[in-house]
């Protein structure tokens, strides 16, 4: 807030027992790097400095040193997260994503005046950041032998190189072309077929998963906001 990025140093927790005894070592990390980027500051000579992280638009600062405080805390975020507990672990790889999100958003908005380039980072970054957990989805429908459901993982993660590939290994040619399509007449052309398939009633028919692939290709999440609050 008001361009600084941490006031506060990270909270150690005072109860070291059990779980928490995992977790300091993680917040030793954010700790000692917060303190290796702060810089003195005094509003007088008579004041007390205070420790803080520079404001990124302050004159003295600059986009690559920003950046880099950035990317050090992501890193310090990360830490020991393998050696945690599963419940630490999951915190510790949301407050690290967090941190690789800023330095992402702050690399596209000062390497390019391009919007494209600001959105196309954040897809990456988002690509990256479900990358395992698209994986195991993956997997998991390979093992059941559903190949829609694993395509289906596989766009949820922005991976549509993924998708195609499964499609195509899978025996399902005309999928993996329409799924790497990127005409956008293909959108319009996915919202017919299925109403197509709504007005002949033949709905019922098409497996679940590859309606669902149908549907988010074609840009429409209805069905997904059924399921989300559903579910």
């Amino acid at each position: 807030q008001s361009g600084v990025l941490v006031q506060c140093r990270p909270v150690i927790c005072s109860d070291v027992s059990g779980a928490h005894r995992n977790i300091m070592p993680q917040n030793l990390h954010l700790l000692s790097n917060h303190l290796n980027h702060s810089v003195k500051f005094k509003k007088s000579d008579d004041d007390c400095p205070i420790f803080n992280l520079q404001r990124h638009d302050s004159p003295d600062a600059s986009g690559s040193e920003y950046i880099s405080v950035l990317d050090d805390f992501a890193r310090a975020a990360e830490g020991k997260s393998k050696d945690m507990p599963v419940g630490p672990e999951y915190s510790a790889s949301v407050l690290s994503s967090a941190f690789e999100l800023l330095s992402t958003l702050e690399t596209g908005y000062r390497h390019s005046e391009d919007p494209e380039c600001r959105k196309n980072a954040i897809l990456s970054w988002i690509r990256d950041t479900v990358a395992k957990d698209v994986d195991r989805d993956v997997n998991n429908a390979n093992a059941k032998n559903d190949k829609y459901a694993a395509v289906f993982a596989a766009l949820t993660g922005i991976d549509i190189s993924k998708a195609s590939s499964i499609a195509m290994k899978n025996e399902a040619p005309r999928l993996s072309l329409l799924i790497a399509n990127t005409d956008p007449q293909k959108r319009n052309d996915l919202c017919n077929q299925l109403e197509h398939w709504e007005d002949a009633n033949s709905s019922k028919f098409v497996p679940n998963n590859l309606l669902r692939i149908y549907y988010l290709l074609s840009g429409n999440l209805t069905v997904e906001e059924f399921l989300y609050r559903n579910r």
